[in-house]
């Protein structure tokens, strides 16, 4: 039965499960080495005859510790600043505008959620959200106001550094598609 102990050719060993054929046994490949619980484990094995008598019949076998690729630390999170502020150039009609984020809220895992305001004669103030690496900042904003260009949704990709972030934007419009750039500078207050 598991946890019973098996004892042949100058070796102890623990029985840790059956099949019908098989019996695995934990045990030391050498007088010298010690069995821990980790992937160093050797595996012998004990085989009944058809008499339902356990012979040794097998081997010891050697398992070495599973070595898989370092993990690579995971870059941390920037901490986003309350507010942002700055630039948006809608290049499908070549008109520029301020713009900002607000009410930042963002979480362990990168998600991140708030208001974007941007001033007329572009539109599509409302609430976002998104996620940010450490590296790189992508966001939707679904505009709640009625608004003279129809944008209904505006997708944010970027980039992101300790102090500013820039990218490209997409509108979803009732009149059709728009792009263009924008840029944003944190709040130090």
């Amino acid at each position: 039965m598991p946890g019973d102990l098996a004892y042949f050719e100058g070796h102890v060993g623990i029985l840790i499960g059956k099949s019908a054929k098989t019996v695995q046994i934990l045990a030391a490949p050498h007088a010298y080495d010690h069995v821990q619980r980790t992937n160093t484990w050797t595996l012998a094995y004990v085989r009944t005859n058809h008499a339902g008598l356990s012979t040794v019949q097998g081997f010891y076998r050697y398992v070495p510790p599973t070595t898989g690729p370092s993990p690579s630390p995971s870059p941390s999170l920037p901490h986003l600043a309350a507010s942002y502020s700055g630039t948006v150039h809608n290049i499908t009609y070549n008109i520029d505008s301020t713009f900002g984020l607000s009410s930042i809220t963002e979480d362990a895992q990168g998600h991140i959620a708030g208001q974007m305001t941007v001033a007329p004669p572009l539109y599509g103030s409302g609430s976002f959200s998104g996620t940010v690496t450490a590296t790189s900042i992508n966001f939707t904003v679904t505009s709640t106001t009625p608004n003279p260009a129809g944008a209904v949704s505006i997708a944010f990709v970027g980039t992101i550094s300790p102090t500013s972030m820039a990218g490209t934007y997409t509108v979803q419009a009732t009149g059709g598609t728009q792009t263009g750039s924008w840029q944003l500078n944190g709040s130090t207050g």
